[in-house]
């Protein structure tokens, strides 16, 4: 007859002291990932910042820019509050040359948030191809009707809408045949308090 032995077995027991223990490594554990991954402006500063090494001036991370998908605009713009656009791309020297120009103008008359459109889509579109130049040219106007009619194809831009219409357009100024201006003039003109009053006329 075999001897049936008997095994202790140690029994876990969940004690508070390593309840309080397991929730403390799980909550820094937590922590050290969400600050291992850097914020949407984190990357955006990172972004631009490290494509202006041939620009005179550099932008802070301290900003008022957020990165917009055309979808996401073509649905803000018709919001009735003022909509801040920047047009262009870090491939464009004078886009570089004039992003800290338009952050301290935003912040300087306390403009919260300046969204940046990316103009890339536009810059690598083939208008004269034989096949798909047509097709191009249409999906071009389209979006662009969608923006009330701006101008895609100049780039750098800087646009304001407000109840989905351009209101302001830096394209205006700086193209006039008669009293062309620079970027300096465009910017203060976008952001001055007074001008606010005036784009509703």
């Amino acid at each position: 007859m075999a001897r049936s032995k008997r095994r202790n077995k140690a029994t876990f027991k969940w004690t508070k002291e390593l309840i309080i223990l397991l929730s403390v490594i799980i909550v820094m554990i937590g922590v050290t990932i969400v600050l291992g991954i850097p914020s949407k402006a984190d990357k955006l500063y990172e972004k631009y910042t490290s494509a202006q090494t041939s620009s005179q001036t550099a932008l802070t991370e301290d900003n008022v820019f957020e990165e917009i998908s055309f979808k996401k605009l073509a649905k803000r713009i018709k919001n009735d509050e003022y909509t801040y656009v920047y047009y262009g791309s870090i491939t464009v020297t004078e886009f570089l040359d004039n992003i800290e120009a338009v952050n301290q103008a935003a912040q300087l008359y306390e403009i919260d948030k300046v969204y940046i459109l990316e103009s890339t889509w536009v810059q690598e579109l083939d208008l004269e191809d034989e096949d798909d130049g047509k097709e191009n040219q249409a999906k071009l106007d389209a979006r662009e009707e969608q923006l009330d009619g701006v101008d895609m194809s100049i780039y750098p831009s800087l646009w304001i809408f407000k109840n989905g219409k351009v209101v302001f357009n830096s394209d205006d100024i700086l193209n006039d045949d008669y009293f062309p201006a620079g970027w300096s003039f465009v910017i203060e003109r976008a952001f001055a308090n007074p001008l606010k009053e005036d784009l509703n006329a």
